[in-house]
């Protein structure tokens, strides 16, 4: 018995004014008293227990959790330097077929300028001689007069 319990129990013992039934009835209640402390302290027991289970559960969780933002923000990190590169990249292409464009642009303006040259310069050779032969021909005549 509880010692508080039996504390009680020993003062009604000595108690002259409290006859054999009455300490009968007491010490019944006494007994479902500490009955009753008994199954109390067992639950109090096991309610500790399952806090300190979910004490370090919740610690546990919480550790994951950390694990896990600390991933989510490497990948966030990741992500974002994938997405600086790739408009990079973006941004180099659109400049390469820029260039591309202005390449095909002064191609063709070349091939238009040459064009015209080529048919002068192809024709000033014969032009040369055909002059060559109206020069000879206008000496000829002239030594003739």
């Amino acid at each position: 018995m509880d010692e508080n319990l039996q504390s009680i129990q020993e003062f009604i013992n000595k108690i002259g004014a409290v006859n054999d039934a009455e300490k009968k009835d007491i010490s019944g209640f006494l007994k479902k008293a500490e009955k009753t402390i008994e199954v109390n302290n067992f639950k109090f027991t096991r309610v500790e227990k399952e806090l300190k289970t979910l004490s370090i559960l919740l610690e546990e969780t919480i550790d994951e959790l950390q694990k896990k933002s600390t991933v989510v923000e490497q990948a966030n990190k990741e992500l974002t330097k994938t997405l600086k590169d790739l408009k990079d990249a973006q941004q180099q292409l659109v400049m390469a077929e820029k260039m591309a464009s202005l390449g095909q642009l002064t191609a063709g303006v070349a091939h238009e300028i040459n064009n015209p040259i080529n048919f002068v310069s192809a024709n000033i050779k014969p032009l040369k001689e055909d002059l060559a032969d109206i020069l000879e021909c206008i000496g000829k005549y002239d030594q003739r007069e």
